[in-house]
């Protein structure tokens, strides 16, 4: 529907669907047509109506269902966003995407699951945060090790925004001061797979990330599925 609205001619076109971490995968697999010559350019987009999964946990936690599995629901919230990715640096002010780094850890996908869109998503909230505890930040560190970064280069700190205390917490845990952490959780909830990319335009429109700045995204989701991304602006 988007590439006819938008006119383009002989691009593919295709969706990739992973839950909260539908938007890294999409500019993962992007990044991989382009790195073998498949594209030049591509055109990642996500949208969500978290707040319809929203609306069918409040109604069943009425009908007398688990509020503690039901609760994460209510954080839902809905967004949009776009992001244009060139095989070549366009301008100064756009960021460069220096690595990725993807894994799936396979053993806690009971722990958040949504059987159909009639049906509210039911979380076991304690497992998931540990695992996502577990895994994230070794392999941030295994990342910045890579690039030869230290974490008190990074200008910013993008991550999924799932609950407070995860954000503080793994903060901590990688050694990024608050500060630098970016949160758009408490205004907007949490937009699944919108959440990590609009919360890194958001933090670049107002300023909170300027030029020469590194910065590490963070994104995961139920599987459990953990995904990173290094940019520089």
């Amino acid at each position: 529907i988007l590439q006819a609205k938008l006119g383009i001619r002989g691009a593919t076109s295709f969706d990739v669907t992973n839950a909260c971490m539908g938007f890294i995968d999409s500019w993962l697999v992007a990044d991989s047509y382009i790195a073998t010559g498949r594209a030049k350019l591509a055109l990642v987009v996500s949208a969500e109506f978290g707040t319809d999964i929203s609306k069918l946990a409040l109604n069943e936690m009425k009908k007398g269902g688990d509020i503690k599995h039901l609760a994460p629901c209510l954080t839902l919230g809905d967004g949009a966003v776009a992001a244009l990715i060139s095989a070549e640096q366009v301008g100064s002010t756009f960021p460069k995407f220096v690595a990725g780094v993807r894994e799936s850890f396979a053993d806690h996908y009971p722990h958040c699951t949504l059987r159909s869109f009639s049906e509210p998503m039911k979380t076991n909230s304690g497992p998931l945060f540990d695992a996502a505890l577990e895994h994230f930040p070794p392999m941030i560190s295994r990342l910045l090790k890579r690039l030869k970064w230290d974490a008190s280069q990074i200008a910013c700190f993008v991550p999924h925004q799932v609950t407070r205390k995860m954000i503080e917490l793994g903060a901590k845990i990688v050694g990024v001061p608050l500060s630098r952490v970016a949160v758009t959780l408490d205004r907007l909830g949490n937009m699944a797979s919108v959440s990590v990319p609009f919360t890194l335009w958001e933090s670049w429109s107002q300023g909170r990330i300027r030029r020469g700045d590194r910065v590490i995204v963070l994104g995961f989701g139920s599987g459990l599925s953990v995904g990173l991304l290094a940019l520089e602006f």
